[in-house]
């Protein structure tokens, strides 16, 4: 059996498949940026008490969107080298309970070696070091999105020569679209947008 038939029969493919998903999800969303809402931040230690007994350090802080094509990745590698070995030795009903309970282990092995991985990654997600933030309250800018309004919009903000895009949204009773120069007059720490107006 060659690797590719490895891949796609059990029990690799019960790793290799969410693998190959979340990697061109993540593939997707360095090109447009649109899938990062899909997989927002983890804090386990906030949101499940007791979970961080489970989970190993640093995993937790990059993004699940980075996380988990390395988890799956780990996983994946660690079932196909378990083919390897255990598929000449076993055959039929005991190869496939040997390998349901391989999928498990794995799996949890891949969490430590993702954490190993990706720690050198999780200052770079940490918002508490970061050390330059621009501050665009009283700038103008264009408006990038059709239109603004009071839940969505982007506006183009040329500094130094550099272009940066923002998330902002504006009053219900101001109509703004696409092209429009607006200027930026307060940051919403809630919603993390500008609230801006028509220049």
């Amino acid at each position: 059996m060659d690797v590719w038939q490895m891949i796609f029969a059990f029990p690799v493919i019960m790793t290799a498949v969410p693998f190959f998903i979340l990697f061109i999800l993540l593939l997707l969303s360095v090109l447009t940026g649109f899938f990062g809402e899909i997989f927002p931040d983890m804090d386990a230690e906030a949101e499940v008490p007791g979970l961080k007994l489970l989970l190993p350090i640093g995993i937790t802080r990059v993004p699940l969107m980075i996380s988990l094509p390395v988890i799956f990745f780990f996983a994946t590698a660690m079932l196909l080298a378990f083919s390897f070995i255990v598929s000449p030795l076993l055959t039929g009903v005991l190869f496939y309970s040997a390998g349901t309970v391989a999928i498990f282990p794995s799996c949890y092995i891949s969490l430590y070696l993702a954490s190993w991985v990706l720690r050198p990654l999780a200052p770079l997600f940490d918002s508490n070091r970061i050390y330059a933030r621009v501050n665009y309250i009283g700038m103008t800018g264009r408006v990038r999105t059709g239109s603004v309004n009071e839940s969505f919009g982007e506006v183009v903000v040329t500094r130094d020569g550099i272009e940066n895009q923002i998330d902002v949204y504006c009053d219900a009773s101001e109509e703004l679209r696409y092209g429009d120069e607006v200027r930026i007059l307060n940051f919403n720490d809630a919603t993390r947008r500008y609230f801006i107006t028509r220049q």
